[in-house]
């Protein structure tokens, strides 16, 4: 472990050999397997960071996945909690939120994405042209426009299946752009997609246990031996996937976890993905036209369960959608795209009646054609 470190400079200063406040701490391990060197260095680092120091944890072992795991422990609940509270550290340098991931590091602490004047082109196409975009804490922002506006072109860069030529995607004041999808996920973004993707010769149960096993820690040999570990981890998961489930109420109720999912209606089939995206426990959630290929009904019910994931979950949602009457209902606030450029962005009564939205749904009047000919 490395920290700075100075004799007293005077009665108003630290002690000698005392790390001075919002100091920077570098903590590094190495060892072999068992050695409890996650358990030293993320008790280390939290204790550090909740006295005030800038902490960095490097681990050197043989696995790198282990560093991904102390990242989330040190990034959990009980240090986040520290974050946006007062103002960055008198030195002027990084505070823990933006060392650490946690929110409030950039911009406002209120806001869990922005989008920073994206750019992406495919050769010669740009389908994303300098976009701004942001999603506050429980906020639902909807993202409407024609087929081919760029919209689900914006939902591959944030989750990293796509890296932006230009610009930049910051979750929780952490830049994302170019990560992985799995490392996107992990930090706490989900999402759906327009063609459903579940498993379908597996259990509902299943489909929803299967996306926690990204966070959990029990090696494979540990779950063919079926040792404690991995016993205790299987039963967290299927608890997790239960509680997930039980949101959806009878629609995925009891007797249906076991039945698999291609037995599943087109709607349900729609909730067990949405209840998979929500077992990963995020903190923004991306819906790729949750209501495609619904009746009314069941329209009418997509759109009070967007609103009960808000307000019962406490996520932000960004939604795809191209049913008027859910994103009048449920959105807070509507962006339209147009060939990948933000066109009108606020209420939904205003962007639906602004004269781009208009032009990029219906075309230009032929009169006003005729008049600028």
């Amino acid at each position: 472990m490395a920290a700075d470190q100075s004799p007293s400079s005077g009665k108003d200063g630290p002690p000698a050999g005392r790390l001075r406040p919002r100091s920077g701490v570098l903590v590094t391990v190495e060892g072999l397997w068992g050695a409890g060197k996650t358990t030293m260095a993320g008790q280390l680092g939290r204790r550090l960071a909740e006295q005030g120091f800038d902490v960095e944890v490097v681990h050197y072992g043989p696995l790198p996945g282990v560093v991904g795991r102390l990242s989330r422990w040190l990034e959990r609940e009980p240090l986040r909690a520290r974050t946006g509270t007062g103002g960055p550290p008198e030195t002027g340098g990084p505070t823990e939120a933006g060392l650490l991931g946690g929110p409030g590091s950039e911009g406002s602490p209120a806001s869990v994405l922005n989008l920073d004047r994206l750019s992406l082109s495919f050769g010669g196409l740009r389908a994303l042209s300098e976009l701004d975009l942001g999603v506050g804490e429980r906020e639902i922002v909807s993202l409407i426009g024609p087929n081919g506006a760029g919209k689900t072109t914006v939902f591959n860069v944030i989750t990293g299946v796509y890296e932006p030529n230009a610009g930049d995607v910051r979750f929780a004041g952490r830049s994302i752009a170019g990560l992985a999808p799995h490392s996107v996920a992990r930090l706490g973004i989900a999402r759906t997609f327009q063609t459903l993707r579940l498993f379908l010769n597996m259990s509902v149960l299943e489909n929803v246990m299967a996306a926690t096993y990204g966070s959990t820690r029990a090696m494979p040999w540990e779950s063919v031996l079926r040792l404690p570990r991995a016993r205790r981890e299987e039963r967290e998961v299927r608890a997790l996937a239960e509680d997930v489930l039980s949101f959806f109420g009878q629609r995925l109720a009891g007797y249906r976890w076991e039945q698999p999912a291609y037995s599943l209606s087109y709607a349900n089939r729609r909730r067990l993905e949405i209840a998979r995206a929500l077992a990963t426990s995020p903190r923004l959630l991306l819906l790729d036209e949750p209501a495609a290929g619904m009746n009314p009904a069941e329209t009418h019910e997509i759109t009070e369960l967007i609103s009960r994931l808000r307000d019962e979950r406490g996520v932000a949602i960004l939604v795809i959608e191209h049913d008027m009457h859910v994103v009048d209902t449920c959105s807070d606030r509507v962006v339209a795209l147009d060939h990948g450029v933000k066109i009108a962005e606020g209420g939904f009564d205003q962007v639906a009646a602004h004269p781009a939205v208009v032009e990029s749904y219906l075309g230009r009047d032929p009169d006003a054609l005729s008049d600028t000919g």
